[in-house]
């Protein structure tokens, strides 16, 4: 099976926590049991990569993107596009970037399923809030 992984960071960007180490292993884990995998990912330091790497058995699609801190913007959706129409099954990350709902939104135009599962916690208005309380 063929599946695309969509996140806006992956592996080895382990600054972001345990998400880039979960999902890193789920992918090199399909891999070896025979599965294509892909990943589409923002580099976070680079806002100008668009390469591809070869990790463990899993291609990592760099896009290029702009934007602040975590709001990152993919700069072309050509590429996200492309790897939706090869996957046969979508599986994004992140409800508060663009690239996990764009990925469903490409999934759901080319009559792919997808998975759309959230990352973290993004309030910022409850951390202002709480902030303020200290």
């Amino acid at each position: 099976m063929r599946i695309l992984f969509a996140t806006p960071y992956y592996f080895p960007e382990l600054k972001f926590g345990g998400p880039p180490q979960k999902m890193h292993a789920f992918s090199r884990g399909l891999a070896q049991r025979g599965h294509e995998v892909q990943v589409v990912t923002f580099h976070s330091e680079q806002p100008r990569a668009c390469r591809v790497e070869l990790m463990d058995g899993v291609r990592v699609q760099y896009l290029p993107w702009f934007g602040r801190r975590l709001r990152q913007c993919p700069r072309n959706l050509r590429l996200l596009a492309e790897a939706v129409r090869w996957a046969e099954l979508v599986h994004g990350y992140g409800l508060y970037d663009l690239i996990g709902p764009a990925a469903a939104h490409y999934a759901r135009r080319h009559s792919r399923p997808y998975v759309l599962e959230p990352l973290g916690m993004y309030v910022p208005r409850a951390r202002n809030l709480f902030a303020k309380r200290l």
